[in-house]
């Protein structure tokens, strides 16, 4: 972690009998950069779709190791880690505390907003479509099919939240899209980001 250094200059004045001496003392003082707390951006998601929250990091600053405490922990599969899963069912708004080794804090909050439609990727209504991702076993890779008219994202991590894979794709790519599944665990999540709205997946390869 990045630490300031400051230097602390000490002048000592004593008397020795009729002689009066002068003694400086150097002192180094290290500082880490101020403890900050990352929840990640606000997203959207269908009900009962999962999707990572937290940040890229989710701790910024301060002397390692971090504590987290996400609340509330409703439909969260951990809420010790940095980047727990979610599971929503209805909106909500987690919130993260952040500890340092210093016992140092920060918070923070995002908002996980729940869409109520029906999440079906309907080609005939334009206003319903959505991107959506599976697991195709005939050529064993993670099949994105997408409609955004403009820049995205896809994230692919572990179920610990780890990233496997994450990839800029423009505008003007195809509108669906194979990513190979070969080095990749049996469980796994798939975020697929556009400008405004987030999906994500939790998939089984089978």
């Amino acid at each position: 972690m990045k630490k300031n250094k400051l230097f602390l200059l000490i002048t000592v004045f004593f008397l020795l009998g009729k002689i009066q001496a002068q003694q400086q003392v150097v002192f180094q003082i290290y500082q880490s950069d101020s403890l900050i707390a990352n929840a990640g951006e606000n997203f959207s998601l269908f009900p009962g779709n999962t999707s990572i929250i937290g940040g890229t990091p989710t701790a910024v600053g301060g002397d390692e190791p971090y504590y987290y405490n996400w609340t509330p922990s409703v439909f969260l599969d951990d809420t010790t880690v940095s980047n727990p899963i979610a599971t929503p069912l209805e909106t909500i708004t987690y919130v993260v505390s952040l500890h340092d080794a210093n016992h140092c804090s920060s918070r923070d909050s995002v908002l996980v907003t729940v869409d109520s439609s029906s999440g079906i990727f309907d080609l005939s209504n334009e206003n319903d479509k959505i991107p959506y991702a599976f697991y195709s076993s005939e050529n064993n890779a993670i099949k994105i099919i997408h409609p955004f008219p403009e820049d995205f994202t896809v994230l692919i991590a572990d179920i610990s939240g780890k990233t496997l894979f994450y990839q800029f794709f423009p505008k003007k790519n195809k509108s669906e899209l194979n990513i190979p599944a070969h080095n990749l665990p049996q469980t796994i999540i798939v975020n697929i980001s556009g400008k405004e709205k987030s999906y994500s997946y939790k998939i089984l390869k089978n």
